[in-house]
């Protein structure tokens, strides 16, 4: 199998935001790197966040994903543990043959998969000489 340029970005793939009440903690989440023909394939499983909650941006030469659950415990339930995982974020770098312009996304069940088109190899070009 061939190695991607896919590289996980160390400095932003786990974040956290602290609120006055309690802490919300966005992390990683399981996700998997495939090569094609013509493309990369990425999944991420995002459970709980539905549709209108995920986010994907692509900036910098950086796929960034995150995913917002929406909560539906009651404003008085209290959690014993701290914090409560309330998204998902992800930071990819993008390599130099991934064309930034062909990206497709589509999330089901929780599960988001992007398509990354690759580059055209530029092939050489023939000049008739008249």
């Amino acid at each position: 199998m061939a190695s991607t340029n896919l590289q996980k970005n160390e400095n932003s793939t786990v974040c956290s935001t602290e609120s006055s009440a309690r802490k919300n903690v966005a992390t990683r989440p399981a996700y998997k790197i495939s090569e094609e023909k013509e493309s990369y394939k990425v999944v991420v499983e995002l459970p709980g966040v539905p549709r209108s909650g995920v986010n994907v941006v692509v900036e910098d030469g950086n796929l960034k994903i995150s995913g917002e659950r929406v909560s539906t415990a009651s404003k008085d339930w209290k959690r014993l543990s701290g914090g409560t995982v309330s998204g998902y974020s992800l930071t990819l770098s993008l390599g130099e043959e991934v064309d930034q312009e062909q990206i497709e996304a589509s999330v089901e069940n929780g599960v988001l998969e992007l398509a990354l088109a690759k580059k055209a190899e530029k092939q050489p070009r023939s000049i008739k000489v008249s």
